[in-house]
């Protein structure tokens, strides 16, 4: 059982994580949400501006945790090994997955997508003058 909390295992399990939420970017999609997004609309895609977003944070979150877990792995294979910082480290990568998905991942979009919105206006403004 102790087995499980080596920094090997755990960065297995950070490494499953990671791809999984850069699989979300691109296989999650329905086809209604695919022709939403692909069409072209005066003042710009919202549907296609928010994807985009959604997919850049799903990728860059995915990578990171990626990494993480690569580097886990690779001190777990040179023979580091602390049962007791698995331990913590799967406990963070628990509250860590329930946070993105609960809640962080939304704010973080939505955050970024009214940031563009502003921009796009702006931009907008400024071609006008």
């Amino acid at each position: 059982m102790e087995q499980i909390f080596q920094l090997g295992s755990v960065g297995l399990v950070y490494d499953v994580l990671g791809v999984t939420i850069l699989g979300i970017a691109f296989f999650t999609k329905s086809l209604d949400a695919l022709i939403v997004e692909s069409g072209a609309y005066y003042g710009g895609n919202n549907a296609a501006l928010e994807s985009l977003i959604q997919s850049q944070t799903d990728g860059v979150t995915g990578t990171i945790i990626l990494f993480v877990g690569f580097l886990l792995q690779f001190l777990g294979s040179v023979g580091l090994h602390c049962e007791l910082a698995g331990k913590i480290l799967a406990v963070i990568l628990v509250v860590m997955c329930v946070s993105y998905f609960g809640f962080l991942r939304k704010r973080m979009v939505g955050y970024r997508f009214q940031k563009a919105k502003q921009l796009r206006q702006q931009q907008e403004q400024e071609s006008k003058q």
